[in-house]
């Protein structure tokens, strides 16, 4: 960036932050996910079709904010909500969740928090960083967000 600086246009003001958005921009979320469920479908000897597996939980994942968005439901994170979806992907599947250890789906669940970076992301969020503060704008809960950053190297 070599110091320079933007201006708002709507407000003439010089940009001091650069938000982003995380899941998809910043982390390949989809390879990481269908990459766990097709280890914990190999270690519970499951017939899944992780890549499709992977979609079909990050499917619900705007269906489930909508209850919160509305108010029909209290604020919960969303490390709940993917865990729920989970489940919910679980029996979309054929798939009793109750039939598994749920010690283990919690694990499953936490591999969010683990996603692998593209490859740009990285160095491109670094020299962004070097003109302005960098943040992520994204519904991921702060333990989750920061979870990833150190486990990916996120700056």
């Amino acid at each position: 960036m070599g110091g320079a600086r933007f201006r708002s246009p709507s407000t003439g003001r010089s940009i001091r932050a650069v938000l982003f958005d995380t899941f998809g921009t910043v982390v390949d979320w989809r390879t990481g996910i269908a990459s766990a469920v097709a280890g914990y479908a190999e270690r519970r000897q499951l017939e899944l079709d992780a890549a499709a597996f992977a979609d079909r939980w990050r499917d619900r994942y705007q269906p489930s904010m909508e209850p919160i968005r509305s108010g029909a439901r209290e604020f919960v994170t969303l490390d709940t909500l993917h865990r729920e979806n989970l489940d919910a992907a679980l029996l979309e599947s054929g798939i009793d969740p109750a039939d598994h250890d749920a010690g283990e789906l919690d694990d499953l669940s936490r591999v969010w928090h683990e996603l692998t970076p593209w490859p740009d992301s990285v160095p491109g969020l670094t020299a962004i960083r070097s003109d302005y503060i960098i943040g992520p704008l994204s519904n991921g809960n702060t333990s989750l967000l920061l979870d990833m950053a150190k486990n990916a190297g996120i700056p």
